[in-house]
């Protein structure tokens, strides 16, 4: 039985669905920007900021890269809306509609230069639907042999 998250988060919150985490890496609660919750293990990584001329160290610290992801440490308090095209989020319906159509064109230019590189390691279309007329013009003639002694059997 499928539980949603909704029903999730309502028992977790009254006790019921409580559940241990024993041993790994702790997890952090994660939100999506258009509200979904993640959990996932905390990337922390560390930075220097450094003075060009002179190398000196200016300032240090560590950050969570999960953030880079868009991932959020509070809830949202504005949704964005979740495009089908890249699998991220965008602000506006015509952004994601842009970000679609951008895909499409991106994925057309891929089909032609598989098809270019295709047509180099076998042969075009038109080379196989020859060999595929020459094939169907033998079989034509085979069967016609084929009913010539079946006809001089009888």
């Amino acid at each position: 039985m499928a539980v949603s998250p909704e029903t999730k988060q309502q028992l977790a919150s009254n006790g019921v669905a409580v559940t241990a985490v024993t041993g790994g890496p702790q997890k952090r609660r994660y939100y999506t920007p258009v509200g979904e919750e993640v959990w996932g293990i905390p990337a922390i990584r560390k930075w220097v900021k450094k003075e060009l001329e002179t190398g000196k160290v200016l300032a240090t610290g560590e950050r969570d890269a999960n953030l880079d992801r868009g991932w959020l440490t509070e809830p949202p308090t504005e949704l964005k809306l979740a495009c089908a095209g890249c699998s991220r989020w965008h602000d506006t319906v015509e952004e994601i509609e842009r970000c679609i159509a951008l895909r499409a064109e991106k994925d057309k230019e891929w089909e032609r230069k598989a098809r270019v590189q295709w047509d180099q390691e076998h042969g075009s279309d038109d080379e196989t639907s020859e060999r595929l007329d020459a094939l169907e013009t033998g079989l034509t003639r085979i069967e016609g042999l084929l009913e010539q002694l079946v006809a001089q059997e009888r």
